[in-house]
């Protein structure tokens, strides 16, 4: 008898502070599958076959805030589900 295993969740964490991204990562990567990018941008040239499941971004960051890329993920990722956030100091 063949077993597989069930594909894990895909995330996308969005962060220009490369600190707060490998936080994340070490964090959720025990569970999910982590992919990252370092702005907004770079997220929106993300290749169109990855699929995920949640991003993860930063509120305040340097070009397009996270705020402004959520209604962009809608468009390119309508099955995603969108956080954002910003650490406080």
């Amino acid at each position: 008898m063949q077993t597989t295993l069930a594909q894990r969740p895909q995330l996308l964490i969005i962060d220009d502070d490369e600190h707060i991204r490998a936080l994340l990562v070490n964090v959720l990567s025990e569970s999910y599958d982590c992919a990252q990018a370092t702005s907004a941008e770079d997220a929106l040239v993300a290749p169109t076959e990855s699929h995920f499941d949640l991003v993860i971004s930063d509120i305040q960051m340097g070009g397009m805030s996270g705020l402004e890329l959520v209604p962009c993920t809608g468009l390119k990722m309508p099955a995603a589900t969108t956080i954002s956030f910003t650490p406080l100091t």
